[in-house]
């Protein structure tokens, strides 16, 4: 079955609201496939593309914090997805800053 899931999200866009869900399901089990591996990068993918608005949304807030509250598991594959993309940040702002230097 994860393995059917696993083919459906490639050609889907899921709201937001759906995905905090649908991370309900896929995190109260241990991985035990590589489908459910898949599926949670693709969850953790999606949530940190998704990071801002997230915490922009005071109804998805909520639910968000605690979702990963709840599962220690989904909060540790979120934020190592977004560790790159905030040292790219950093990296962006250090070099827009050394430019208006010039």
């Amino acid at each position: 079955m994860m393995e059917h899931v696993a083919e459906k999200l490639k050609g889907i866009e899921p709201e937001m609201l759906e995905v905090l869900v649908f991370c309900r399901h896929v995190y109260a089990e241990d991985a035990t496939s590589l489908s459910q591996d898949y599926v949670r990068d693709y969850l953790a993918v999606y949530i940190t593309n998704h990071w801002w608005e997230y915490w922009g949304d005071d109804h998805l807030r909520s639910n968000f914090m605690k979702l990963l509250q709840q599962f220690p598991q989904l909060d540790k594959d979120v934020n190592e997805r977004r560790r790159p993309m905030l040292e790219e940040r950093i990296d962006q702002s250090q070099e827009d800053s050394d430019a208006d230097m010039d």
